[in-house]
């Protein structure tokens, strides 16, 4: 069988703000990889271990997040895809999993919170809020592929959870600050979400490994309650973005007759 993680840093474990830790010139970049790196390894034990034969790393943070030398030698390592959507997503996967996975933007309590972007409010696909998590779902969905297992803050387990009722989830971070920050500029959201409680790195690791084998596991025993429906035409992707005056939005929206991969397309050329 074959699983595909999507990786991303800002869910992860030790990251504690955007320009330090995930911007490759900030000073702790090259260490919050590092700390990606070994939450995905712990991934990949748990799910080679249970049942998987192939495990293909998709690392999609925008600026890269994991360093291929400390990768799991088992793992396959995959870095840019056509696109851009949908993000390297391909129906001869089995499975799908997220590790180091933020909640969407305007999400309360929640760690380095965003959607793509510090500019975008909301993005709803057929009225349902979605962040990149949800994307992923949806396109995966079209595509046949199941999501089975995700690791990252606690608002993003809970989003996780109530999009994909049946997905195993692991919390590694808790956000503290209430509130949406809508009235932010997009600057002022960048810096907003940073108060967090974090597990210590090798708690995570150990929290990944057992909530993967847990995920590969009931996988193995029941694929089918991992199924998600796909969506039913006409497909709709309406996203609010901020402007540089407080509390001010615009709206921008999409329609395709049939397909959630080329309506995000859609919206993807237009920004």
């Amino acid at each position: 069988m074959r699983m595909l993680i999507t990786t991303d840093m800002e869910g992860c474990a030790g990251i504690l703000n955007f320009p330090d830790w995930v911007y490759p010139d900030g000073k702790y970049y090259e260490t919050g990889k590092m700390l990606l790196t070994q939450e995905v390894n712990a991934a990949i034990c748990g799910f080679m271990e249970n049942g998987f034969d192939e495990v293909i790393v998709l690392d999609a943070h925008g600026h890269g997040g994991v360093d291929i030398t400390q990768l799991d030698k088992r793992a396959l390592y995959q870095r840019g895809f056509p696109g851009p959507y949908p993000l390297g997503l391909r129906s001869d996967y089995d499975a799908m999993a997220w590790v180091g996975q933020h909640a969407k933007a305007s999400t309360p309590f929640a760690h380095l919170a965003h959607t793509s972007s510090k500019f975008v409010v909301d993005q709803r696909i057929n009225n349902i809020s979605v962040g990149e998590f949800g994307m992923g779902v949806f396109m995966g969905a079209s595509l046949g592929l199941k999501p089975i297992f995700g690791s990252g803050d606690l608002a993003f387990c809970r989003e996780a959870s109530a999009l994909c009722p049946n997905i195993h989830t692991v919390s590694v971070k808790e956000g503290l600050n209430p509130g949406t920050g809508e009235e932010c500029t997009p600057d002022e959201y960048r810096d907003r979400n940073i108060a967090a409680i974090h597990v210590t790195p090798c708690v995570a690791r150990q929290k990944i490994y057992e909530g993967a084998c847990a995920a590969a596991k009931d996988f193995i025993k029941n694929p089918e309650k991992f199924v998600v429906e796909a969506l039913q035409g006409p497909i709709t992707v309406e996203i609010d973005y901020r402007t540089n005056y407080p509390g001010v939005h615009t709206t921008k929206h999409y329609e395709h007759p049939d397909s959630v991969i080329e309506a995000l397309n859609m919206s993807w050329a237009d920004r």
